[in-house]
């Protein structure tokens, strides 16, 4: 089974221990793995599948997702320059910010609250074992901001951090 944002995750390691190690074997995985989610995990409408499985792409992808696979496609970009990776995280996080930013509040939510099986909608404002999407989306939109001067992934870190600072000040660890 290949999950969108465990590839994310394993993604941005590769290209990084590529950069780092100075190691085009790994810089090469990470690319095959990024457009092998691009090419099976990914909708004609831009939005994301999370799991492939037995050549079928299934279960709509959670923020999570988006978020992990968006931090690998600017990690790619940081160590190719090919402005193809950058586009392409662009186009993602615009797509986690339409489905799932809490337009009210700020932050995002950790699914659309659709679909069968869905437990409503709420936000993970802490991390586990993982980053949480939150976190990572945060890193994102910093990331973003950086490389394309845009002011609106500025402002959203910022409503971001914003929303989650009072749990930030008392659970400074997590």
């Amino acid at each position: 089974k290949v999950v969108t944002a465990w590839n994310g995750m394993m993604i941005s390691t590769l290209a990084i221990a590529g950069d780092v190690l100075d190691n085009k074997q790994y810089r090469d995985a990470a690319v095959t793995a990024a457009e092998f989610i691009w090419k099976h995990n990914r909708k004609r409408t831009g939005e994301l599948w999370r799991t492939y499985l037995h050549g079928n792409s299934s279960i709509d992808a959670t923020q999570e997702d988006y978020a992990y696979y968006g931090e690998a496609l600017l990690h790619i970009y940081d160590v190719t320059g090919d402005r193809l990776w950058l586009q392409r995280a662009i186009d993602t996080t615009d797509v986690m910010v339409k489905l799932f930013w809490d337009e009210d509040s700020g932050g995002f939510y950790i699914s659309t609250g659709d679909g069968p099986g869905s437990l409503g909608r709420f936000k993970e404002s802490s991390d586990n074992a993982i980053p949480s999407g939150n976190s990572i989306a945060l890193r994102v939109l910093q990331m973003l901001s950086i490389r394309t001067s845009e002011q609106k992934y500025s402002e959203l870190a910022n409503a971001l951090i914003k929303e989650f600072s009072a749990s930030i000040d008392k659970h400074p660890v997590s």
